[in-house]
């Protein structure tokens, strides 16, 4: 096998822990948590500040740089054709992912993992509202985050797999 085959691989791997981090997040436990109203606030807190941020973290910055460097080696130059058209619009979606995610995403997560660990007992009325603004601001980000991932993905799968 050549080494853009192993490449290839990695880019995979890293891009579903990513998009699948992502996924998980935006459909089953914001949603739980939200639902569970201030009582998730310590487990959200140590979840935001604990290893997945890092893995999300490390996930999605070895996404795009096996990208650039399959990017490098598949495409030699300008993209053309379908094939070309379908990779363009997975990278740019995976940057506006990135950007998302390390630009909104991030900084959010850890007010919201702050203004949570400080909480003693109930929160207070401003903890309250800061709590619900923060987590409001992250159900919005996980949406825009896992819409451009399965974009980038759907489109990235089809380029690669394009036939024509």
């Amino acid at each position: 096998m050549e080494l853009v085959t192993y490449v290839s691989a990695l880019h995979v791997i890293s891009a579903v822990v990513w998009a699948g981090g992502a996924f998980i997040m935006a459909w089953f436990v914001s949603p739980a948590a939200r639902k569970a109203g201030p009582a998730a606030g310590p487990f959200m807190g140590a979840l935001a500040s604990g290893s997945l941020s890092r893995v999300m973290t490390y996930a999605s910055a070895a996404t795009i740089a096996i990208g650039l460097v399959l990017w490098a080696q598949v495409v030699e130059g300008a993209p053309t054709g379908t094939r070309g058209l379908l990779l363009s619009i997975g990278a740019v979606a995976g940057f506006v992912a990135l950007g998302i995610g390390h630009g909104l995403q991030g900084p959010t997560a850890r007010k919201l993992a702050k203004v949570q660990l400080d909480v003693d007992g109930a929160p207070t009325p401003e903890q309250g509202k800061a709590m619900a603004e923060l987590s409001g601001k992250m159900a919005t980000y996980g949406t825009w985050l896992m819409w451009a991932l399965l974009a980038s993905l759907a489109t990235m799968t089809l380029g690669a797999n394009w036939l024509g």
